[in-house]
């Protein structure tokens, strides 16, 4: 729950991160985008030098902050000339504290007010924008990539895009009190009727950007004939 000791805890988060920037061998914003009557951030981590660049949107699991990746020291990007913003979309860091509510279809929405702010910066070439999602991020990247046409490349990694049955019933019970919280449901059959609609279905062919899809044979959450 959002209550004073998580309020606390994510405090403490932007606090320390806010040293991260601060001492960070490169530039590193903190981005607000207006969206839907409120407000998503990010964390837009620039690479040094001059002209457009193309940049990698990092989309965090269902678990996750922006402020897990990419680490200042060992930037994956930054070392391939990209810049790298992560996002906390609806159920994720500082959207939670702000009491946006995950539904079935906003976190691609949020995102797509997050790429229009990015593709009007003069550091970033809106022509080379790629999505990087992992885990249950792997599912919000793929519909991403499904809406967005300005999307380059997209890498989905720890499948979590195919039935939610796997994760909700077969995994560990603590994501259906993880997904209760992030969707603000009352009740299970609430909480059923949010996760249910969340699917790729009608959405896979309309994916026209190249995308590489990473799932482990044992991965309990996506079965390899479901991947498939």
């Amino acid at each position: 729950e959002t209550g004073d000791e998580k309020r606390f805890l994510h405090g403490g988060l932007m606090r320390c991160y806010d040293k991260v920037r601060e001492y960070a061998p490169y530039a590193i914003e903190h981005v607000d985008v207006p969206w839907n009557g409120t407000v998503v951030s990010g964390n837009l981590h620039l690479a040094p030098g001059s002209g457009r660049k193309p940049v990698v949107f990092y989309v965090p699991g269902c678990d996750q902050t922006k402020e897990a990746w990419p680490h200042p020291y060992y930037n994956q990007a930054l070392q391939r000339g990209m810049h790298a913003f992560s996002f906390d979309g609806p159920g994720q860091g500082e959207s939670n504290l702000r009491g946006i509510r995950l539904t079935a279809d906003n976190y691609e929405e949020a995102a797509s007010a997050a790429i229009d702010a990015l593709a009007q910066r003069p550091e970033i070439d809106a022509s080379k924008i790629g999505v990087y999602a992992l885990s249950f991020g792997s599912f919000w990247g793929m519909r991403i990539a499904a809406k967005e046409r300005r999307i380059a490349a997209v890498a989905a990694a720890w499948a979590s895009f195919g039935d939610k049955y796997y994760l909700m019933t077969e995994e560990s019970p603590r994501y259906k009190q993880l997904f209760a919280y992030l969707t603000q449901s009352e009740s299970e059959e609430a909480l059923d009727k949010v996760v249910s609609a969340m699917t790729m279905d009608g959405l896979m062919e309309k994916i026209t950007a190249p995308t590489l899809v990473v799932t482990g044979e044992y991965d309990p959450r996506a079965p390899a004939q479901e991947v498939y």
